[in-house]
């Protein structure tokens, strides 16, 4: 892929202007009333509930001098700046900080540049399946009035037709528009924008996983062209993304208000929701059974959230160890009820196809809440 920007698999979010007043400002001297720019921020992620903005700070001040900070716990993410550019590349360069979450263990946070939208990218739509990277290759100068893009990305079906768009990298934002004038008037029956920042880093990362994937296969000296393995990087990249869709996944929006007054305060239990994860360590599966309680202190939730809640931690990188505490711990933070308990009970490929390959060996992991954890007579 050729695009130069910096970007990852987290979901875009907008960047504030300016800090708003919720955001702890860190004065180490230096005028407040020039601040530096939001070129020098990064975006964290993976933040464990809980975390101040001082904590926050502190995470990242032995990494350089931070300004301010900005954090929005419901969705665990939230913006570091830095007085200067040279303390954002010696955090994006080097091991991330980890902050210690509830219980007490060090959560390393992910930390991501924030990229303006391209100004140099059009995104052209509107052609056939039949449309090739040659045939597009050889027609777009006389399209653009002799303007030539310095890459084009067709993007492809798995059966190797086109998508009906293609993104194109021109010299400068000068040269682009100049191209996207010309397409508009030789070429009226397609469509042309500038391309955002999503499209792009969705294009981005989906092509890297296949390169990476392709020469994965060519490093255990496969034939990565032959007929069978063609169309395999692609199809990994896809699996491995909807594998770990959890992470584009909100806590907050994936309840959805689904929270009801209620004055029952008698055990509620769901059993048996089937949940699928990979295992961190190897990135290879586990599977099993987990089965969710709580205690309702005056409102209860929708129960289908509940296997909502374990689907969206499960599809993510995981052990299964944190995966039983992040279920309990989201629906503690969801609902505020008198005790949460979660039981799981899995299967683990890593321990069953390699190393000591222990067939039939399953893993029991809990987690306790509240009255569950301090009253042995609610377990």
């Amino acid at each position: 892929i050729f695009f130069r920007l910096e970007v990852s698999v987290l979901p875009r979010f907008a960047v504030p202007t300016t800090m708003e007043n919720n955001a702890s400002i860190f004065d180490d001297g230096d005028n407040q009333e020039n601040p530096p720019p939001q070129e020098h921020s990064v975006l964290v992620s993976n933040v464990p509930r809980g975390t101040t903005r001082d904590d926050l700070c502190k995470a990242f001040s032995t990494k350089g001098a931070v300004y301010a900070t900005e954090l929005f716990e419901n969705r665990q993410y939230g913006f570091v700046r830095f007085y200067n550019a040279s303390d954002v590349k010696n955090v994006l360069t080097s091991k991330p900080p980890s902050i210690n979450d509830s219980q007490g263990n060090a959560v390393v946070l992910r930390v991501s540049p924030i990229s303006d939208e391209p100004k140099n990218v059009l995104r052209v739509g509107g052609f056939g399946p039949e449309m090739d990277s040659h045939l597009l290759r050889e027609m777009i100068t006389t399209w653009t009035n002799g303007v030539k893009p310095l890459n084009i990305d067709l993007v492809m079906t798995e059966e190797g037709q086109s998508k009906g768009y293609a993104f194109m990298e021109f010299q400068d934002n000068g040269a682009a528009l100049e191209a996207y004038k010309a397409l508009e008037i030789n070429k009226p029956q397609y469509s042309v924008e500038f391309a955002k920042l999503r499209d792009v880093q969705k294009d981005f990362v989906m092509r890297r996983m296949e390169q990476s994937c392709y020469q994965t296969l060519m490093d255990l000296g496969e034939d990565a062209s032959r007929e069978g393995l063609l169309k395999t990087p692609q199809r990994w990249a896809k699996a491995l993304q909807f594998l770990t869709r959890g992470y584009s996944d909100s806590l907050h929006e994936l309840v959805n208000g689904a929270i009801f007054d209620e004055s029952h305060h008698e055990l509620v239990l769901v059993k048996d929701i089937v949940v699928y994860s990979m295992c961190e360590h190897h990135m290879l599966p586990f599977w099993g059974k987990v089965h969710v309680a709580y205690i309702p202190n005056g409102k209860v939730i929708g129960l289908s959230k509940i296997a909502r809640i374990a689907e969206m931690y499960s599809r993510r990188l995981q052990v299964q160890e944190r995966l039983t505490r992040e279920i309990a711990n989201a629906l503690q933070e969801t609902l505020k009820p008198m005790g949460v308990a979660v039981i799981m009970d899995c299967a683990h490929m890593c321990m069953m196809m390699r190393g000591v390959q222990k067939v039939g060996a399953s893993t029991t992991t809990s987690s306790v809440i509240g009255v569950f954890e301090t009253d042995p007579r609610t377990r």
